[in-house]
């Protein structure tokens, strides 16, 4: 079924659909804003969507990085298929404790030599 957290862009508070229907077979993927929107550097204060449903000189649209980030992504190559769900990680704190264990490791190794 469809995630929680997505339910709500497509049906109204009653259950009843605010927008297009949505059924079991539709692939529904949440893409905010911060993803696809860019600020201008020379006009301050003006976006632009880098997000594209056409591909200038092929037939079909891409899936950039833009419109993945946020989800985890299964490649099933075999069987043509692709798999897509939202993504539970937490990216700052992964940074975070990766530069704490590298700094450990640093200081350990420091450790040792002396």
């Amino acid at each position: 079924g469809m995630a929680s957290s997505h339910e709500n862009l497509f049906r109204g508070s009653h259950g009843a659909s605010s927008q297009a229907p949505v059924s079991n077979s539709d692939v529904v993927i949440a893409v905010p804003p911060s993803h696809y929107m860019e600020e201008s550097r020379s006009h301050p204060g003006r976006y632009a969507a880098r997000i594209y449903f056409t591909e200038r000189y092929g037939a079909q649209s891409i899936l950039g990085s833009n419109v993945l980030m946020g989800h985890e992504v299964n490649f099933d190559a075999g069987r043509g298929r692709m798999g897509v769900a939202e993504s539970h990680c937490d990216y700052e704190r992964y940074v975070r404790e990766r530069e704490e264990a590298t700094t450990a490791a640093i200081a350990r190794r420091a450790e040792e030599r002396r």
